[in-house]
């Protein structure tokens, strides 16, 4: 399985929100993970995504400051990033 061409959040670190884009190969579902330090689990988002550039609005809304890590499963692959939100 490839790799997402690319995954970018934008701006990170973040106060309010950030654009999350990604680009793949094959349309389908796509899911968002969003995982504390501690790996815990604080968004879940299945998405339904084409083929090239698709993106989604993070906003920071009851997240807590501090690094988590965004994972993306695409029928593309998986890629894995650092975002940090600050208050």
């Amino acid at each position: 399985m490839q790799s997402p061409v690319s995954l970018m959040i934008s701006p990170n670190p973040f106060c309010d929100n950030a654009r999350i884009s990604w680009q793949t190969r094959k349309s389908g579902t796509s899911s968002l993970g969003l995982y504390n330090i501690r790996g815990q689990q604080v968004l879940s988002l299945k998405i339904y995504t084409g083929i090239g550039i698709n993106s989604y609005l993070l906003q920071k809304d009851k997240l807590a400051s501090g690094l988590y890590f965004l994972r993306l499963q695409s029928p593309s692959g998986s890629v894995s990033r650092k975002v940090l939100i600050l208050h």
